[in-house]
């Protein structure tokens, strides 16, 4: 069973048969119905009473919905992890009635919810009246970002250009092709919350910004690592002119940043004395 409608329909069966279960919806982009393809996972939202919640967390019981190639919990408390047959991933989050009822205002949850949310199942309207109580939490402002973001990446870029210098790759690998990155998209769209920014498709949403950020991402090898920490520190430059220009003096001390980096890059070590 591949078909994600399937198994959407089997999962929504399988626990609606069952007491102690008060509700099922799907969030994320099925839940919303915008942007799924044949890749896309499903992501339930599921409640049921604390006694089965604990059982769900520790047994196999997906297998009893469909073939299961892998089932795991994952770091979160009462979140579980399954592939059924034919690869379609689907996370399972479940929360308890307690834990619904005592929900209200902006929380973790309701910024979920805001990312799609369509109810499956709910005998006792316990999810229909959750979304009028619980809201999204407050995201920084574009000026906020744009006063906190700029330094934590200039400083990670001289971390970068240190492990490179080093010798250590893999360090200055992680750092320039996925944090600094993530920063930069930060500053690209400071409306989107840095969360959210792996759950979206980088290229449908800013494609003007897409290719340059692709030269930005290094092999790993030391030249190569060289060329994409430089491809960052000049994209950074470019977002700003053209998005959010920043105040002089902060344009100082980070164009002096930048100097002294690639000075650091070319072999000049100077400024570390």
């Amino acid at each position: 069973m591949a078909n994600a409608e399937e198994i959407i329909s089997a999962v929504t069966r399988h626990f609606a048969a069952i007491d102690s279960c008060w509700g099922i919806a799907l969030i994320g982009s099925r839940g919303r119905g915008q942007h799924v393809d044949r890749f896309s996972d499903i992501d339930f939202f599921i409640c049921v009473e604390s006694s089965l919640c604990r059982k769900l967390v520790s047994t196999d019981w997906a297998k009893s919905i469909a073939p299961v190639i892998l089932q795991f919990p994952l770091v979160l408390p009462n979140e579980v992890r399954v592939m059924f047959q034919g690869y379609m991933d689907s996370d399972f989050h479940f929360y308890t009635p307690e834990e619904l009822e005592a929900m209200q205002g902006p929380c973790q949850l309701g910024d979920y919810l805001s990312r799609g949310w369509q109810i499956l199942y709910d005998p006792r309207g316990l999810l229909e009246g959750l979304q009028g109580r619980i809201q999204p939490q407050q995201g920084e402002s574009e000026a906020e970002i744009w006063s906190t973001t700029p330094p934590v990446f200039w400083f990670n870029t001289v971390l970068c250009a240190k492990y490179i210098l080093r010798g250590d790759l893999f360090r200055a690998y992680r750092m320039s092709n996925w944090w600094l990155q993530q920063m930069l998209m930060e500053l690209i769209e400071p409306e989107v919350p840095e969360e959210s920014c792996r759950h979206k498709n980088i290229a449908a949403r800013i494609p003007e910004y897409y290719l340059r950020l692709s030269r930005c991402f290094a092999r790993l090898d030391r030249k190569d690592m060289i060329r994409g920490l430089n491809e960052s520190m000049d994209l950074f430059w470019e977002i700003s002119r053209d998005i959010y220009p920043l105040p002089p003096e902060q344009r100082k001390q980070f164009r002096s940043i930048h100097s002294d980096v690639r000075n650091m890059l070319a072999g000049d070590v100077n400024c570390l004395d």
